[in-house]
């Protein structure tokens, strides 16, 4: 059953929550997989990149383990091929392991960049929307400034008035 984070969320959002409330947020939701009802929450908290980065190493572990961890030598036979060769293929076997770890590390940075730009654009879009409803806000309240402009006039008017 999935606990009720509506009063967290609330505090988060409203700017009041602590550290250790936000910690608390944050594995709740890593937890309890609340993804479609706060998806802005999950990508404050790079909890996406995490899931990914399980994804991947889980994955990987699984290539490893059906790798055979054990290798059998065999004493080279006079007839066998020569050191030099021999060691060729091990240079080649080096070489490719080493192309194959540094392809995965750029890969993964590109994952990293890729999701820190779709971080970036849905604050872009957030600070975007929160603008509007604030220009919204302004633009409705200014029919009631030119009210309370027009009630003050009169009022001077009416104490000038009294004055005489």
């Amino acid at each position: 059953m999935k606990p009720d984070i509506k009063q967290l969320v609330d505090k988060f959002w409203a700017g009041t929550s602590t550290l250790t409330e936000e910690q608390e947020l944050k594995h709740i939701l890593e937890d309890y997989g609340f993804e479609d009802q706060y998806p802005e929450l999950y990508a404050y908290f790079g909890l996406i990149e995490n899931e990914t980065a399980r994804t991947l190493s889980s994955a990987f572990k699984d290539q490893l383990k059906s790798i055979p961890h054990t290798v059998q030598k065999q004493k080279p036979k006079q007839n066998d091929l020569p050191i030099k060769t021999q060691s060729n293929k091990q240079f080649k076997y080096w070489l490719a392991a080493s192309i194959l770890l540094t392809s995965g590390i750029f890969s993964l940075q590109k994952m990293d960049k890729d999701s820190k730009h779709k971080e970036a654009q849905l604050a872009f879009n957030q600070a975007k929307y929160s603008l509007g409803i604030i220009s919204n806000k302004m633009n409705k309240s200014a029919s009631y400034m030119k009210q309370v402009e027009k009630f003050a006039e009169t009022q001077n008017k009416v104490k000038k008035t009294l004055k005489k």
